[in-house]
């Protein structure tokens, strides 16, 4: 679910688009991974624009230095209001800078003043209505996009009943607490308080490493926490949807969960364990999303304490 504006630029004398004019006095931007944001990176085709001062969904910008023909702007829905103001925004920046240019949304082409106004405003009205329903239905296909009808066992994410949120920073779990939340919402307020203050921490979402053992063949996935930073971890890790096995075109089987644990006072690395002993023997933790802890920190002796109780894994 989301909308796609493009604009093109027209004539034989065309004008580069600098980056600047997309970002405007108000956006920040960064390259996306498919999970994580890198602040102030630029991928070679495109980039994701987000507003510091109420962190969202962000929105995709598919462009290069030089730009003179197109720009592709694509905004996830559900959003808030003010991201969505953003997004249009961007879109009247990039249209007023080439001005001799079509503008197309999806299907339409579009005027830059009364069509405009309207699809903004139409825009606000069907994010909020897709907010309400992914609150209040619970099937999904395996891209977590919301479906009707009966879903087959295999189209179903293990998760049913959750929906994962890609956002600006990171993804964010939907589960029963945060629907209760967020359900029947008479305006945008709830949803874009409650993504702005998830992203918004300082802390570092972990993400795993997958590979081989060389020697067992047994398939690992390793993630690494570093002592006393703050950190938001998954309680039971799951494979990723796109991690398919080549062998067998199904989803990638993990033998083994690991963590290793860094100590910055020592400036080494102590050792690695398995990764449900690890969660189990967490103490300063707190509630982030359905899926997700928020560990306020790991001391050294904390991580020493956890290494001699749990299980080591030899590399």
């Amino acid at each position: 679910m989301a909308i796609e504006i493009t604009i093109t630029q027209k004539g034989g004398s065309r004008k580069a688009l600098p980056f600047d004019v997309i970002i405007g006095d108000k956006l920040k931007y960064g390259r996306s991974d498919g999970t994580l944001l890198f602040k102030d990176i630029i991928g070679d085709n495109d980039f994701i624009a987000y507003n510091p001062n109420h962190i969202a969904r962000g929105f995709s910008v598919k462009w290069k230095e030089g730009e003179l023909y197109q720009v592709r702007l694509r905004l996830t829905i559900p959003s808030h209001d003010e991201e969505i103001d953003d997004f249009y925004d961007t879109a009247r920046r990039i249209a007023t800078y080439w001005k001799n240019c079509k503008i197309r949304q999806d299907n339409k082409v579009l005027s830059l003043e009364e069509d405009f106004v309207l699809q903004r405003s139409d825009a606000k009205v069907y994010s909020l209505q897709t907010l309400n329903d992914i609150c209040t239905k619970t099937k999904f296909d395996k891209n977590n996009n919301m479906v009707t009808g009966d879903v087959d066992e295999e189209s179903t994410p293990t998760c049913e009943g959750e929906i994962i949120l890609h956002n600006a920073m990171w993804p964010i779990v939907l589960g029963g607490k945060e629907k209760a939340m967020l359900a029947n919402s008479v305006d945008s307020t709830k949803f874009k308080e409650f993504l702005h203050e998830k992203q918004a921490i300082n802390a570092y979402y972990a993400k795993a490493f997958y590979y081989e053992h060389p020697a067992t063949k047994e398939f690992h996935a390793k993630f690494a926490i570093e002592e006393d930073t703050p950190s938001i971890f998954p309680l039971k890790p799951t494979v990723p949807w796109w991690l398919i096995d080549e062998k067998t075109g199904k989803l990638m089987e993990v033998d083994i969960w690991e963590i290793a644990l860094f100590s910055t006072t020592r400036d080494e690395m102590l050792g690695e364990m398995l990764y449900a002993d690890f969660i189990g023997k967490l103490k300063n933790t707190q509630y982030y999303d359905q899926q997700n802890v928020l560990i306020q920190g790991v001391s050294l002796a904390e991580m020493e304490e956890m290494l001699e109780a749990g299980t080591s894994i030899v590399q």
